[in-house]
């Protein structure tokens, strides 16, 4: 079939031509339409001979672009037959995974007719699979260069310049693909990547709407909508669409670890959790489904189970570094400061400027007693993440607690709530500075706004808040508000385990009788 032009090539320029007509473009224009539509029959004719890559979406935190598509032979009347067996003998090649092999016979065919636009493209798509992705770029200028209105060339071209960085050129390549193609849906959803990744969240969210209105069977660009949709802040939304890209293709492991992960926002921890089981079901080595359900693990109290997914994650990814970080904060909460400190120094090894893991090492060292050392970690940490709460709260715990410095306690305390505004342990923690200085109505303010945000916490710090209220009012003489609080401090301590607190707090409620 690609030896001979079939016969409604001509019906199908005449349609492009006349289209043009009643849109009100002239004979010029007209007969560009006409070319345009009889390159795009030709291609459709053979599609399963053209290799378009598109990049399939997989990681929350990155979306993965969708792999090369191979142009479609179009039939050339000047491909020798030889040249033609050389070009479906690549394409079988191709098909069945012998990469090398398709681009050994590509190369006959492009030397038995060295303008075949079709081949070069084809050959780019082999090597890009290769990880060869400026011999990719290479082989796709030149079929542009032989036939510039083939469509798949450029949208190839755009995903080798997204992965080689250039982003910029990723999207020019996919525009153009796009004006010679306005409804090519594969463009469109590379298109939207590459948006993505340069911060145009919106942008992305509305070629994902055109991929999804070209092919709406398409389980990806639901996906990467729901995933940009997250990072707008609309977890329902990226919760719907992921639910669709299950439905869709129930076996998209990134889909449920993003769903996972917007549960997770919402709350959800359970249902986080369930997600994130399920991805790891389909693929036993996603480390970023490890990872977040190692997240909601340690919040839900199973600091064990979290340790346990950050050792797979590690596994798996040797050199993350928040990995290695977030273990370290789950050892230093089961008491293992040794292997915590372990863990924030292999972090700091592999991310010199890993805010998160000096303000661990930080803490880690206050807790040993060593305040000085650990107030020039907090101060690192600082240097690189000058608006990291946690570690302004860091800096006010050592501040107070180890070096009896009250004042610039406060400072701390009332920069980390400055940053966020429901920090309860840093109103909690500045609450306790003030009762110790006296002020016991601020403290009380303060008190009051760490069980207002206490949903944002766990419920130890909770107990503890209930316990310095109750304090703060019997100071002031106030024994009823104070009873009360005394009371429920009680009942989450002795939920807890955490008998010393609770006889303390009995202690507290038989006093006041």
């Amino acid at each position: 079939m690609r030896d001979q032009v079939a016969d409604n090539v001509a019906i199908k320029f005449s349609q492009g031509f006349y289209d043009a007509i009643g849109a009100g473009k002239g004979y010029e224009k007209a007969f560009e339409w006409g070319k345009v539509a009889i390159e795009f029959d030709l291609a459709n004719n053979e599609a399963s001979q053209i290799l378009v890559l598109r990049k399939k979406g997989e990681s929350f935190s990155q979306s993965i672009p969708v792999p090369p598509q191979i142009p479609v032979s179009q039939p050339n009347p000047q491909r020798s037959l030889s040249a033609t067996e050389c070009f479906d003998g690549a394409y079988e090649k191709y098909e069945l995974g012998d990469k090398q092999g398709a681009i050994a016979d590509y190369n006959e065919a492009l030397l038995l007719n060295p303008n075949d636009a079709i081949a070069y493209s084809n050959r780019g798509v082999a090597k890009y699979e290769l990880g060869d992705k400026q011999g990719a770029i290479a082989d796709y200028n030149e079929a542009i260069h032989l036939n510039p209105n083939l469509v798949a060339a450029y949208s190839n071209r755009g995903l080798a310049k997204y992965d080689l960085g250039d982003k910029q050129g990723a999207i020019a390549d996919h525009n153009e693909a796009i004006r010679l193609n306005p409804d090519y849906a594969t463009a469109y959803y590379n298109r939207g990547l590459a948006k993505y990744d340069l911060g145009d969240k919106q942008g992305a969210i509305a070629d994902h709407n055109e991929a999804i209105r070209f092919n709406p069977s398409d389980a990806d660009p639901y996906n990467n909508r729901g995933v940009a949709k997250y990072e707008l802040g609309d977890k329902q939304g990226a919760i719907a669409d992921h639910n669709e890209a299950i439905r869709l293709n129930p076996n998209l492991a990134a889909a449920y670890s993003n769903r996972g992960l917007a549960k997770y926002d919402l709350g959800d921890k359970q249902g986080a959790i369930a997600d994130h089981n399920e991805a790891i079901r389909l693929n036993p080595d996603y480390a970023t489904a490890y990872y977040n359900r190692g997240l909601a693990k340690y919040d839900l109290g199973d600091k064990q189970g979290a340790i346990a997914d950050y050792n797979e994650v590690i596994r798996l990814n040797p050199n993350l570094a928040d990995a290695y970080s977030n273990r370290g904060i789950a050892k230093s909460v089961l008491g293992d400061k040794q292997g915590a400190i372990a863990d924030y120094n292999e972090a700091i090894r592999l991310n010199p400027d890993n805010a998160n893991a000096y303000n661990g090492l930080a803490w880690i060292k206050y807790l040993m007693g060593n305040s000085q050392e650990a107030l020039l970690d907090v101060e690192q940490s600082l240097r690189f993440n000058p608006s990291y709460s946690a570690a302004y709260h860091t800096r006010g715990a050592i501040l107070f607690y180890g070096l009896r410095r009250p004042q610039d306690a406060i400072a701390a305390f009332t920069k980390a709530i400055s940053l966020e505004y429901n920090d309860s342990e840093s109103y909690c923690d500045r609450g306790i500075v003030m009762a110790s200085l006296g002020d016991t109505q601020k403290a009380i303010a303060d008190f009051n706004q760490a069980i207002r945000f206490n949903s944002f916490w766990d419920a130890r710090s909770l107990a503890d808040a209930y316990h310095n209220r109750g304090n703060a009012y019997q100071q002031i003489g106030e024994g009823r508000n104070a009873l009360v609080d005394f009371r429920k401090a009680s009942e989450l301590y002795q939920q807890q385990g955490r008998a010393s607190d609770y006889d303390d707090v009995q202690n507290r409620i038989r006093e006041l009788g």
